[in-house]
């Protein structure tokens, strides 16, 4: 609302000092047009950024003065409205340049190729802030280049990405909303086939970040929409295919959605990604048997994938209520996940109830005491993107420890195979006991992290 304001105030203020001009004004040459003009085209041929700055600011100058000069003059309005994108200023550049168009409805062909060259150089900067994780500064450029050029999709999808990125998520589904709307616009229609098709893949990627979005909202009916639309086009599309099964469970239609998950399951196409999510709505389903499959599958793919292997050892102690010779299966993952995930208490527990359900009633016992001799468990662990990197983001709980020792766990990172791709640290100092301390380890060059693990190597 604030910057809505904002620019209405701009504008207000440019109409006043133009004394609000006549419209259906043609353009005319004069000393003021002719100055500014050689000024522009000085700005425009100058490889040097502060030269070409200082042209625009002199070819600004010189517009201004020629629309105190004539105010009824359409040609003073389109060379402000050119020196104003060249400066970066683009909410005076639309400004200037709706006066000249409303004056002189023929300059809509010259404006709309210097509003789009503006859309460009907005566009350009927004994708280097979002590089740089400054998500607000992203926000302001793409919101500009829509401003100076409305006619195209990309700033508006990178827009709804960096919403989403501040948590505004409302936001960011209008944002995508408005990225759909215009790429059938009619008057796009008449653009390089293949940039045409590229932007219909657009839809796609709006459509399945809105339904993402409305499930984290609690909204998975609404989420359905989209994604039927998405698969109305794409009928093979792996990811619509997942998300519309984890969004029918929410909604109460995990029933309904078995088909689908089994097509995830068994289609070779599915990533660690789609199978861990078709896991966890058939978890949710209470389908334990088939979330099991799920699971597993991930695994195959990925066989590092801590939270596959968290979610698979649930999944089987639940299936196995029904079926009791499914606890055979059961030791080999949690022991697995106990070597990954040393201080997980979850993970001790699983593991104990596994080897006694297998008859492994001494080593049960064993565990459980190494499991209270924990001096701190690590909880709530989450491997999260961070900027051209991946972090992991976990609570250190203090049972024992005297407040204010360090400790230092050594994360690895693995690929897809299972592979290890490095390590970083993490230094936690213990706080109180019973206290947790949230600690965050970063990892550079994510390309290609599926999993990881972490041991103790200092305290």
């Amino acid at each position: 609302m604030n910057t809505r304001s904002g620019l209405i105030l701009v504008v207000f203020g440019l109409l006043a000092a133009v004394a609000h001009p006549a419209a259906a004004q043609a353009p005319r040459d004069n000393n003021f047009t002719a100055l500014a003009g050689a000024h522009l085209q000085e700005a425009q041929g100058e490889d040097d950024p502060v030269k070409a700055a200082e042209a625009y600011e002199r070819g600004l100058r010189v517009s201004l003065d020629g629309i105190e000069s004539d105010p009824d003059n359409s040609q003073s309005y389109f060379h402000a409205g050119v020196a104003y994108i060249g400066l970066r200023d683009y909410a005076k550049a639309d400004s200037m340049l709706d006066i000249a168009e409303e004056m002189h409805p023929e300059y809509h062909e010259q404006t709309d190729l210097f509003r789009e060259n503006g859309w460009i150089q907005a566009y350009n900067d927004g994708i280097g802030a979002m590089e740089e994780g400054d998500w607000n500064a992203a926000i302001n450029q793409f919101s500009m280049a829509n401003l100076v050029f409305d006619r195209r999709p990309e700033a508006y999808l990178n827009l709804g990405s960096s919403y989403a990125n501040q948590g505004e998520l409302e936001s960011s589904m209008e944002a995508y909303g408005e990225a759909v709307t215009r790429i059938d616009l009619p008057e796009n229609q008449d653009r390089d086939e293949a940039e045409l098709a590229r932007w219909q893949s657009y839809k796609v990627t709006a459509w399945l970040n809105s339904a993402q979005i409305l499930v984290s909202l609690e909204r998975p009916a609404d989420a359905i929409t989209y994604l039927e639309q998405i698969l109305e086009i794409d009928p093979e599309n792996q990811d619509a295919k997942t998300n519309l099964a984890v969004a029918m469970a929410a909604s109460g239609q995990g029933g309904d959605a078995t088909g689908i998950y089994e097509d995830i399951i068994q289609s070779p196409e599915s990533n660690h990604i789609d199978l861990y999510n078709a896991g966890v709505g058939l978890y949710q389903a209470e389908n334990y048997a088939m979330a099991v499959r799920a699971f597993e599958a991930a695994l195959q793919k990925s066989p590092m994938f801590r939270d596959a292997l968290q979610n698979v050892t649930q999944a089987l102690a639940q299936a196995a209520r029904e079926d009791e010779t499914l606890w055979d299966r059961m030791p080999e993952y949690t022991g697995k996940l106990v070597e990954m995930d040393p201080h997980n208490e979850l993970a001790f527990q699983l593991h104990g109830i596994a080897l006694a359900r297998t008859g492994s009633s001494d080593e049960a016992v064993a565990l459980d005491e190494k499991r209270q001799a924990l001096s701190f468990v690590i909880e709530s662990l989450q491997l999260q993107p961070a900027g051209e990197g991946i972090r992991v983001v976990g609570a250190f709980v203090n049972r024992t420890m005297e407040q204010g020792v360090s400790t230092t766990l050594r994360f690895t990172f693995y690929d897809s195979a299972g592979d290890a791709l490095g390590t970083a640290d993490a230094e936690v100092v213990a706080p109180a006991q019973e206290m947790a301390e949230v600690f965050r380890v970063e990892f550079q060059g994510s390309a290609g992290v599926s999993g990881y693990s972490y041991e103790v190597i200092g305290s």
